[in-house]
């Protein structure tokens, strides 16, 4: 009896201590590790196009939290189950389960177009574009380039202006563009992307999404299977999507499947269509 109350008392000192030092949640291990750097951009961004060459066709179920703020207070949360399809060439879509309706959110694109529809929540809005006019993506409630990026494609190009500088063992991948700066961090000890981050060209972040909890689709590609995205989509309006991956397997796709999943759905039913960043019918228009 002594020595099943003593076994009792050092679990609770270990427990008590967890809480005391590592707060209410476990502590991410990249927190705990410092590793050196890879040295030069070039290096960082080879890693990268390879991976991105080396992505998997894969299906993915999770759940998601959305929620939108405006002068950092939220003002709207909704929790919904996810799907998601990524295909090589920037073949991508989500569907969210939003108020009994399994395509209540969709996001999608392929290798000419994006596109996200939303039904509910007094919504019924369809934003669509091509990637070469893209911009700023009309200002998307979650960008589907983003989403891209963080399960695998990471957008580096064959550009070599890429600046590389070392934070917290971290690798920072920066490039400035005529349009954007993005930022890329990567973490030192498993090489993993973490964070990625896009500003306007007077600082302002646009859009950014943190990653962590890596599973292995093959030997050397892996999906994050914790995704949080945030753009902000207006003056002091932001729209985070907390998506949390449960089971992620490789899939083998038939044309069939490929056609249904990444082509453009049609507009019908919505009372506001955006393409390219421009409006183009509003509430109340036929």
């Amino acid at each position: 009896m002594n020595e099943q109350k003593h076994k009792k008392g050092v679990l609770f000192l270990l427990i008590a201590g967890v809480l005391l030092f590592g707060g209410c949640g476990a502590q991410p291990a990249k927190e705990l590790r410092i590793c050196p750097g890879a040295g030069s951009a070039g290096v960082v961004t080879a890693l990268l196009r390879e991976r991105s060459r080396d992505v998997e066709s894969f299906k993915a179920n999770g759940s998601c939290i959305w929620r939108q703020s405006v002068d950092g207070k939220v003002h709207h949360r909704e929790n919904f189950n996810v799907k998601l399809w990524v295909g090589q060439a920037g073949f991508l879509r989500l569907q969210g389960d939003i108020a009994f309706d399994p395509t209540g959110i969709v996001l999608g694109s392929n290798e000419q177009e994006y596109w996200l529809a939303i039904k509910p929540l007094g919504i019924s809005s369809y934003w669509w574009g091509h990637w070469e006019r893209s911009g700023d993506f009309g200002r998307l409630k979650i960008n589907p380039k983003v989403l891209l990026e963080a399960v695998g494609i990471v957008e580096i190009g064959e550009n070599k202006d890429w600046k590389l500088h070392s934070e917290d063992g971290f690798d920072v991948l920066s490039l400035e563009s005529e349009e954007f700066v993005k930022k890329i961090y990567v973490f030192n000890c498993d090489r993993t992307v973490s964070r990625i981050e896009y500003y306007d060209l007077e600082g302002t972040m646009l859009v950014w999404a943190e990653l962590d909890n890596y599973v292995s689709v093959n030997e050397s590609f892996h999906v994050p299977r914790a995704i949080r995205l945030v753009s902000r989509t207006g003056v002091n309006i932001e729209d985070s999507f907390e998506i949390t991956l449960g089971t992620v397997k490789r899939v083998d796709l038939t044309d069939k499947q490929r056609e249904k999943l990444f082509n453009r759905p049609e507009m019908r039913g919505f009372e506001t269509i955006v393409e390219d960043g421009v409006l183009i019918k509003s509430r109340g228009e036929n």
